[in-house]
C-alpha cells in the first residue's frame, strides 16, 4: 500500500563527470614517487654537475682523450652484469656503489697524472654501468605506471640536464682563475654530496609492486617465487642481448653511440679551452629545454 500523502522524491542519479573530464585529470596527475624522482635527480644533478664538465676539459686537452676511451669501455662492459646485481641488492645500493665510483675520478683531474688517472677512469666506467642502469629501474617504479613514466622522466633529465649549464659556466668562471685545485676539490665534495643524496632514496621493491598491483600484500608472491639465482639473473641479461627487440635496436644504438664518441671526442678539442666551457654551457641548455616537454604539457592537457 502507498501513502498518498507521502511526496514521491525523483532520485535521479547525481551526474558524473565528462568522460573527457576525467582523462584529463588523471593525465595531469604527478607520478605517486615525486619526491623520491626528485631526490634522484638531485643526486644525478650534483654528481654530473662536477663529472661533466671534468670530462668536457680533458677531451679539450691534448693526449687525455685515452681516459675518456677507458672510461667507455669499462661502462659498456660492466652494463652487461649490472642488471643482475641490481636485482641482487637493490637499486639504492647500485646507485651508492655507482656515485662512489664516480669519486675518485673527480679528485684526481686536480693531478692528471698516468698512474692516477687509469685506475680512477676505470673506476668510473664500472660506476657509470651501475649509477644507469640502477637509474632507469629506479625510475620506473618510481613512476608508479606507465602513464606516469613520461612526466617522472622529464622532471628527471630537466634537473639533470641542468647540470651541464651550471657545471660548465662555474667551470668557464673559475677554471684559470688561479684556483684550479680548489675547483677540482669542489668537483670531488659535490660527488661525495650527490653519493649521499642517495642515502634516503627509498625505492619500492618488486614484492611490493606486485602487491599494490594486487590489491593486498598478502597476495604478493613469496620470496621464493621470486629468488633466481645469481647465475640465472646473468643468463637472463645476456639473453636479452639476442632478443628480436634488442637486436632491431642495434642499428640505432650504434648509430647514437658512435656519433656521441665522434662529438665527445672531437668537439670539445676543435672548440679549445678558453671558451669549451660556454660553448658547452649553451649545449646542454638546449638539451635542457627538450625534456620539458613532459612538464609543458600538463598545463596544457586541461585547455
Amino acid at each position: 500500500l502507498v501513502d498518498d500523502n507521502v511526496d514521491i522524491v525523483d532520485c535521479e542519479p547525481a551526474p558524473q563527470p565528462e568522460p573527457q573530464a576525467q582523462a584529463k585529470t588523471a593525465r595531469v596527475r604527478a607520478p605517486q614517487g615525486l619526491s623520491g624522482v626528485l631526490v634522484l635527480a638531485s643526486a644525478f644533478f650534483l654528481i654530473f654537475f662536477a663529472y661533466s664538465a671534468a670530462q668536457n676539459l680533458q677531451t679539450s686537452l691534448e693526449g687525455m682523450t685515452g681516459y675518456v676511451r677507458v672510461i667507455y669501455v669499462v661502462f659498456a662492459i660492466s652494463s652487461l652484469f649490472v642488471p643482475s646485481l641490481i636485482a641482487t641488492i637493490g637499486e639504492k645500493r647500485v646507485l651508492i656503489i655507482g656515485g662512489a665510483l664516480y669519486v675518485p675520478f673527480l679528485f684526481v683531474n686536480a693531478h692528471p697524472v698516468v698512474w692516477l688517472m687509469v685506475p680512477a677512469s676505470f673506476l668510473t666506467g664500472i660506476g657509470a654501468g651501475c649509477i644507469w642502469a640502477a637509474q632507469g629501474s629506479a625510475l620506473v617504479k618510481l613512476a608508479g605506471s606507465g602513464e606516469r613514466l613520461g612526466l617522472a622522466s622529464g622532471i628527471f633529465f630537466v634537473i639533470y640536464q641542468a647540470n651541464g649549464v651550471l657545471g660548465n659556466l662555474f667551470t668557464g668562471i673559475f677554471l684559470g682563475s688561479g684556483h684550479d685545485l680548489a675547483v677540482f676539490i669542489t668537483f670531488g665534495v659535490m660527488g661525495i654530496l650527490g653519493t649521499l643524496l642517495f642515502l634516503p632514496l627509498r625505492v619500492p621493491t618488486n614484492k611490493e609492486l606486485a602487491a599494490q598491483k594486487q590489491g593486498s600484500p598478502r597476495e604478493a608472491p613469496s620470496d621464493e617465487e621470486q629468488g633466481p639465482t645469481m647465475a640465472q639473473k646473468l643468463a637472463s641479461s645476456f639473453r636479452i642481448i639476442f632478443s628480436k627487440r634488442m637486436l632491431w635496436m642495434v642499428v640505432p644504438l650504434v648509430f647514437s653511440g658512435t656519433t656521441t664518441a665522434l662529438f665527445m671526442g672531437k668537439f670539445p678539442a676543435i672548440i679549445g679551452t678558453p671558451k669549451l666551457s660556454y660553448v658547452m654551457a649553451l649545449l646542454a641548455a638546449v638539451d635542457a629545454v627538450a625534456f620539458e616537454q613532459p612538464l609543458l604539457d600538463i598545463f596544457f592537457w586541461n585547455l
